[in-house]
């Protein structure tokens, strides 16, 4: 199940480059839930207005909980190298015999490494139906012209 939805994802990301508007990363995530497993994480953002982009990301783990978001991220600071992004999003999540709404509220840092190639830092507090709620850390690689 992983592997079809790390596929699908990068062939939806590999269908943005050359989009001037929006953004991609793919990277891993931890929680006191899913500890010591870490989880897969992957976002895709949409630029809808100069401060504010359409926000969906999905976590996923072999055996625990599973959730897909969509929201709003607003861009709260930007330097040259550095964008911080408060976020807000709500979806489904499912695991373990379950499935729920889930939510979060957070922020991410975009650091740019080198043209539109940076590293995406988020931290979040995530509640669901199915589980307690947490705090969700996740680094990742990320690629798009959206947030310069």
């Amino acid at each position: 199940m992983i592997r079809s939805f790390l596929l699908l994802f990068l062939a939806f990301a590999v269908s943005c480059f050359g989009q001037a508007q929006q953004f991609f990363a793919l990277g891993v995530g931890a929680n006191s839930v899913q500890s010591p497993e870490p989880s897969g994480w992957g976002v895709y953002a949409v630029k809808v207005a100069p401060k504010v982009l359409s926000y969906s990301q999905a976590t996923w783990v072999s055996t625990k909980p599973t959730t897909v978001e969509t929201g709003i991220a607003t861009i709260v600071a930007q330097g040259s190298q550095v964008t911080l992004l408060a976020l807000g999003t709500a979806g489904g999540g499912f695991g373990e015999g379950n499935a729920g709404v889930a939510f979060s509220g957070g922020g991410a840092a975009h650091i740019r490494i080198r043209g539109d190639l940076g590293v995406l830092l988020g931290i979040r507090a995530q509640d669901s139906t199915i589980t307690t709620v947490r705090p969700v850390f996740h680094v990742g690689l990320c690629w798009g012209p959206a947030l310069k």
